[in-house]
């Protein structure tokens, strides 16, 4: 596969499930923040992008691109991923990731999950019976809910991956104009 040069900063391993013989074991894989003014790191969402095939990280490659043409909208976009390249982060081989989350801040009501996407190679197996890895998108949302506990956090799921989010905590919120806008609050 195509390794492309990539500047990720390692954050923490985190536990995830993979399938080996038929059973599912706990398996460690790394999450990355992506810089999202970094050319490398755009050509990473990119590559990813073009290997996924309709995928939805084709909004975060626009996202990336509009914040590198206006710097200003930097502080407001993150974007991070899961792999299973645990080293040598400057050289990110796009065939090793898993999942990739963009987080919006969108100041006034909190945080806003724009994009969750797994690569659909690696949800399945060669027979497409039953996934290869388990938890990813689980393991992405748990990150941005304690990374970013101190503000609402809001998405717009596509109806198949409401229970998914309900799961996860976030429930639909009647005070918001969009009806189909998930939530969840901070603690207090």
């Amino acid at each position: 596969m195509d390794s492309i040069n990539f500047t990720a900063n390692h954050i923490k391993n985190v536990d995830i499930a993979r399938k080996y013989y038929g059973k599912y074991k706990p398996c460690k894989v790394s999450l990355v923040e992506f810089d999202p003014i970094n050319k490398n790191d755009i050509n990473a969402i990119y590559k990813t992008t073009d290997n996924w095939d309709a995928s939805f990280t084709a909004f975060t490659y626009d996202d990336m691109r509009n914040v590198n043409e206006n710097k200003e909208l930097m502080s407001n976009l993150h974007v991070y991923a899961l792999t299973t390249q645990n080293s040598n982060f400057q050289r990110m081989v796009s065939s090793k990731i898993l999942g990739v989350v963009e987080v919006v801040n969108t100041y006034s009501k909190g945080n806003k999950i724009e994009v969750l996407q797994t690569n659909p190679d690696m949800i399945k197996d060669s027979f497409n019976k039953s996934p290869r890895y388990k938890h990813i998108g689980q393991a992405l949302v748990s990150f941005v809910k304690e990374k970013f506990s101190d503000k609402p956090l809001f998405l717009h799921p596509t109806k198949t991956a409401v229970s998914f989010y309900k799961k996860l905590g976030f429930e639909f919120d009647s005070k918001i104009e969009k009806n189909n806008t998930m939530c969840i609050y901070p603690k207090s």
